[in-house]
């Protein structure tokens, strides 16, 4: 005859202390994963940022009759609204309402980390973002 088989059913304590080091464990996994996740967010909106305000700065200053004093404006406008306050601006050559037609205009911005970002800075610390756009003046 055999021996009867008899099974150990966990009990309540077990199944909860095995839950307990399950979530210790992960817990970091998660949280580093969500912080990274929210740094990447963060600096594909100043990257896109960059982008939008070179991108206008550079509409504003080739149309007709732009200068580089307009598209200055433009550019901070764009970055206030999106709360960004540490950026440098260059527009060249520096465009005036005699510049001829034709003449092909560079508007590059940077921003900088410092001071546009939560205090995270796990991944872009002390870094900038820069976008360069060429047109051709109207």
């Amino acid at each position: 005859m055999l021996p009867s088989r008899q099974t150990h059913e966990p009990s309540l304590n077990e199944r909860t202390g095995a839950a307990l080091v399950e979530f210790s464990v992960l817990l970091p996994v998660v949280m580093t994963a969500l912080l990274m996740s929210i740094e990447a967010a963060n600096g594909i909106f100043l990257r896109q940022a960059a982008t939008s305000a070179a991108y206008e700065g550079a509409r504003v200053v080739t149309s007709i009759g732009g200068t580089k004093a307009a598209a200055e404006t433009r550019v901070a406008e764009v970055l206030n609204a999106r709360g960004i306050t540490n950026y440098t601006l260059t527009i060249n050559p520096n465009v005036t309402s005699t510049t001829p037609r034709g003449t092909e205009v560079t508007v590059r911005v940077r921003i900088t980390e410092a001071g546009n970002r939560l205090p995270i800075n796990i991944l872009f610390s002390g870094g900038n973002f820069e976008s360069r756009i060429r047109m051709i003046r109207l």
